[in-house]
Order: C-alpha cells, then sequence, then structure tokens
C-alpha cells in the first residue's frame, strides 16, 4: 500500500472490515467501527480520508534500537498490515522518542479531524508504555498510550492542531511529523516496542447539487428547485439563486439545511410576464457546489376591463 491513500470513508469501512475490524453500531451515515485490540473508530460515511504513512526520516531519532537493525527506523513502522515482532523500533532504556516524516496530501476539503496511531508492546505491561507523538509548528505533543503484555494500537485524536487551537490547515498537514514515544519506568525498566506509526485526515469536500426543473409557476409564485446528490460529509445550506439576466443572480432564497434529496424554494413576489434564470446552490464548511443554470417565465396578468361588442 502506498504511502499516502485517500479513500472515501465508505471505502476505508470496506477495507477495514476486511482487515478484521468490525462495525459495531451503523446508523444513518454514522458508522462505528471496533479493531481486533479494541481501537474504537467513529465514521461519517459521507467524508474522505487520507491515511499517511511514514517515509522518511524526521527531526528526531531517539530510540535506541530496532529490527532488523540495518535501515532506518521509519521503515520498520510504515507497514499498511502491522507485522508485530517481523520489524519494529525498541527502547531498551527509560524514556526514548522517534519521529518520522510524512508524505505530502494529496487530498482536498476542510480538515474536520487528524488521527495518530502508534503499535506497541511491553515486556513488563505495567512498567512500560507506547504513546503516539507528533510535532507540528516545531513543537512535540505527547498523545495517548497503551501498556500491554500483546501487541496493541493506541489513537490520540486532534479536532484542531494543539499548537494553534484552531482547524488544520493542508500546509500544517505537509509539514506535520508522526512517531512513537516508548517510555520504560523504574525500577523495572521494560523493552517496549513499537511496530507501526501512521496519521488519518478526514476531510469535508464541497457538496454537490443540481438544478431542477420548476413548478407551479404563477403570476407571482413558483417553484424552482435543487437537488443535493452528495452533501460532501457534512448537511449543506441550500440555495436558490434567481434573477432575470443570464448568469447574474442578485436574488437568493435560502432553503435551509439538508441532507441529500430534491429541495424547494417556494418563491414569492414574482414579477409576472417574466423570464427568471436561476441555478441551485449548496454551501458547508468544505466549499460550495452549484448547478447549471435553467429558467422558467411567471404567467402574465390576467386580463382587465374587457369590452363585449355585440355583432
Amino acid at each position: 500500500m502506498a504511502v499516502s491513500l485517500h479513500e472515501t470513508c465508505l471505502q476505508y469501512f470496506r477495507r477495514r472490515i476486511s482487515e478484521g475490524w468490525k462495525c459495531v453500531s451503523l446508523e444513518g451515515y454514522n458508522a462505528v467501527l471496533l479493531s481486533p485490540d479494541g481501537i474504537r473508530r467513529e465514521l461519517d460515511l459521507r467524508n474522505d480520508i487520507e491515511t499517511l504513512r511514514p517515509n522518511a526520516v524526521g527531526s528526531l531519532t531517539g530510540i535506541g534500537a530496532q529490527e532488523p537493525a540495518t535501515g532506518e527506523h521509519w521503515d520498520k513502522v510504515d507497514e499498511a498490515i502491522a507485522d508485530n515482532n517481523t520489524t519494529y523500533v525498541k527502547q531498551p532504556g527509560y524514556a526514548q522518542k522517534d519521529l518520522y516524516a510524512l508524505p505530502a496530501h494529496s487530498g482536498s476539503g476542510v480538515i474536520r479531524k487528524v488521527t495518530a496511531y502508534a503499535r506497541g508492546i511491553s515486556s513488563k505491561p505495567e512498567w512500560g508504555d507506547t504513546h503516539t507523538f507528533i510535532r507540528t509548528h516545531e513543537v512535540n505533543y505527547t498523545g495517548n498510550f497503551v501498556n500491554s503484555g500483546s501487541w496493541t494500537t493506541v489513537k490520540t485524536e486532534y479536532t484542531t492542531n494543539p499548537n494553534t487551537g484552531t482547524a488544520w490547515t493542508w500546509a500544517e498537514i505537509d509539514a506535520l511529523e508522526a512517531g512513537c514515544y516508548l517510555y520504560g519506568r523504574a525500577p523495572w525498566l521494560p523493552t517496549v516496542k513499537c511496530t507501526q506509526v501512521y496519521v488519518e485526515v478526514e476531510t469535508v469536500a464541497a457538496p454537490t447539487v443540481t438544478t431542477v426543473a420548476a413548478n407551479n409557476v404563477e403570476e407571482t409564485t413558483a417553484n424552482p428547485k435543487g437537488n443535493v446528490t452528495n452533501t460532501g460529509g457534512e448537511n449543506p445550506t441550500r440555495h436558490i439563486d434567481y434573477g432575470t439576466s443570464p448568469g447574474s443572480y442578485p436574488w437568493s432564497k435560502n432553503c435551509g439545511v439538508g441532507g441529500t434529496g430534491v429541495y424547494n424554494s417556494n418563491l414569492t413576489g414574482l414579477s409576472p410576464g417574466t423570464k427568471y434564470y436561476y441555478r441551485a446552490r449548496a454551501v458547508n464548511s468544505g466549499g460550495t457546489g452549484t448547478g447549471s443554470e435553467m429558467t422558467f417565465i411567471t404567467k402574465p396578468n390576467p386580463p382587465t376591463n374587457l369590452i363585449a361588442t355585440a355583432v
């Protein structure tokens, strides 16, 4: 598997199931997966996920040993399927840390969450921990830990960048380093190992929407419609933009927040006998989607002051 893998959440869901994870809850678009060693992963199946694995030496190589002994530390923890005792880094002392470079991103959209993973084992579980470990804005952050006598994965979720306290940017993702912190406590200094490190970046994309033909067209009212075909991972605010010239939409009707499907605008206050140009538009935190332009013509006012002439 490539060091950078961009998937929809549905593809991610299927891959995890094939790797032995179980779906313990599925309600609408919301799924909960459980790994064989107890990692709980909540998903919105409308989102995308990019998985980034180590691909080079990072800014810190502090762990004392590796298996095999040749090569770099990062290539002992970069596998897509954990190989446990085949390749790993190990700590034969008190507290040791590694950071690894990650590939540049290939996804897009607004970043919803970053999750760091590390998989470790301790010869004396009560005395040795494996922590997730990341570096952003030249500051190191130690995350959650696991202390187990069998290979176990630990994760730390960051809904915002821990340095800035604001949403992650793609520039920060491209500069991000991930690794592991292996910690042994005295007096029984155990051997702590890590066999796998990776980061998942979950994103919200712009919605997609199409414009639907208007119905119920009268003198001053009409119902031009839109159809949200993909929310992008976050229900958008839906609009109908309209005007009396092609490509120009001085007026807009907010049709509320909603998921996929057709929505109505039920416009009022229109001018009789007028040609209107309109489009559907949907907006979420990932961006804006627009449909193509369509038209409708309101009915003219009925004639008044009719005079009947005898023949």
